[in-house]
C-alpha cells in the first residue's frame, strides 16, 4: 500500500507500508521522500517518524541538477548541452549524438522545479542507457584483462541504487547510470565486480582482492562514491 502524505519540512513523502518489512527505512528518490515501514503503524507514529528523521534526510538531500538553457552535462565521453525546443507544451527529446547531445523541452517545462528536473533526469537517462554499452564496456574489458579476469559475459542494466552486480554465471552487468560517473569510479565499480568473480560476497578476502585491483584505494574511492553528487535525479 503507497500513500503520500505532506511534511512542513520535507515535502511530499511517499508512504510504503509494507507487512513483510520489519523495520524502517528512508531514501530519496525522483525529489521526495520514501519511506517503508510495517504496516500496522499508525499516521500518528508515522508523523513522528518523519519529525525525528527530517534533520538526517535534509542532510543527504540530494541536490537539484541544473538543467537550464544553454548549460551543460559533461561527461567522460559525451556532453550533454540543454536548450529550449520552439514547441509551447511540455514535450522534451533527446538527439542523441557522440560527442554532443542536445536534450531540449517545451515552454511549460521548468527545469528548475522538481518535476521538471525529474522529467529532464528521465531523458538524460535515457541518453545515457543509450551510448553506455560504447562508453563503458571497451575501457571494462581492458581493466578485466590488466588483472587478468575474464568474465563470461559483459552487460548494461538500469539499476538506480545497484550500479553493478556479477552473478553465479560470471556475468556482469553495469548499471548505465555508471556514465554519469567520473572515470575513477566508473573503475572502480568495475573492480568491484571484478573482484566478485573471485569471492561471491563482501568478505575480508574480497576486500583484500578488490584493494589490490584498485592499487590501494578501495576506501578512498568507496567514500568518494557514497559522497558522489549526482547530476541527474535517480
Amino acid at each position: 500500500m503507497i500513500q503520500s502524505i505532506s511534511h512542513p519540512r520535507l515535502g511530499m513523502v511517499m508512504i510504503h507500508r509494507r507487512d513483510d518489512v520489519r523495520r524502517v527505512s528512508a531514501r530519496w528518490k525522483q525529489g521526495c521522500v520514501h519511506i517503508s515501514l510495517p504496516g500496522h503503524l499508525d499516521s500518528a507514529r508515522i508523523a513522528g517518524m518523519l519529525d525525528d528523521m527530517s534533520q538526517r534526510l535534509l542532510a543527504v538531500k540530494p541536490a537539484q541538477p541544473d538543467f537550464s538553457v544553454g548549460s551543460r552535462l559533461e561527461l567522460d565521453g559525451i556532453a550533454i548541452e540543454f536548450r529550449r525546443s520552439p514547441r509551447n507544451d511540455r514535450s522534451i527529446a533527446a538527439r542523441p549524438a557522440l560527442p554532443l547531445t542536445y536534450v531540449e523541452y517545451g515552454g511549460l517545462v521548468d527545469p528548475l522545479s522538481v518535476d521538471g528536473a525529474v522529467a529532464v533526469s528521465g531523458m538524460v537517462r535515457k541518453v545515457a542507457s543509450h551510448f553506455a554499452g560504447q562508453l563503458l564496456l571497451p575501457r571494462a574489458r581492458m581493466l578485466a584483462a590488466q588483472v587478468g579476469m575474464a568474465p563470461a559475459a559483459w552487460k548494461i542494466g538500469r539499476g538506480a541504487r545497484v550500479l553493478g552486480v556479477c552473478n553465479a554465471r560470471r556475468e556482469i552487468t553495469l548499471s548505465s547510470n555508471v556514465v554519469f560517473l567520473p572515470l575513477e569510479l566508473r573503475d572502480y565499480i568495475v573492480w568491484h565486480e571484478l573482484a566478485h568473480l573471485t569471492e561471491m560476497n563482501h568478505s575480508r578476502r574480497f576486500h583484500e582482492l578488490c584493494n589490490a585491483y584498485c592499487g590501494g584505494r578501495e576506501r578512498e574511492l568507496s567514500a568518494m562514491l557514497r559522497s558522489f553528487r549526482w547530476p541527474v535525479m535517480r
